[in-house]
């Protein structure tokens, strides 16, 4: 979702084709994206507070996934 926003504003780049991403990221109120931000700071904090954190530092892939995760937040 983060990712949606971004691309929507103008700030990324891809999505999915069949997904308007200018007009999900305006639907959204300031209220839902600072929810949005709080959700995904949490995914991204740490394997005992998330579980797909968990998952991924098993991988190799721990920092690519952190970049592309972070890149993907939202701004204020």
């Amino acid at each position: 979702m983060g990712a949606l926003v971004t691309i929507g504003r103008g700030e990324g780049s891809g999505g999915p084709a069949d997904v308007d991403a200018v007009a999900f990221a305006t639907s959204l109120t300031d209220e839902q994206l600072g929810r949005l931000r709080d959700w995904t700071g949490r995914v991204l904090a740490d394997g005992d507070t998330s579980e797909l954190y968990e998952l991924w530092e098993e991988s190799a892939d721990l920092g690519e996934w952190l970049t592309a995760s972070r890149a993907s937040i939202p701004p204020a």
